[in-house]
């Protein structure tokens, strides 16, 4: 029997599918993907905001850095 893989954007998608579309409560959905309510709410909201494309995964630098050196 084969392993199913699920991509990470995959099951962003299904956990707001189910919040927003099925109607699940956000406890349930977040227990579900193993994932905290504060994690599954960001992901409702961005795809409120930004639609589903927004979801992926946004990049960790910081904008400004302080007193960088020029290249």
């Amino acid at each position: 029997m084969p392993f199913t893989s699920v991509s990470t954007m995959d099951s962003r998608r299904l956990l707001v599918c189910r919040v927003l579309d099925e109607g699940w409560p956000l406890s349930q959905a977040c227990r579900q993907f193993g994932v905290t309510r504060p994690t599954g709410r960001k992901w409702v909201q961005r795809a409120l905001s930004e639609g589903i494309l927004g979801m992926r995964e946004l990049s960790r630098a910081p904008k400004l850095v302080p007193r960088r050196t020029p290249h």
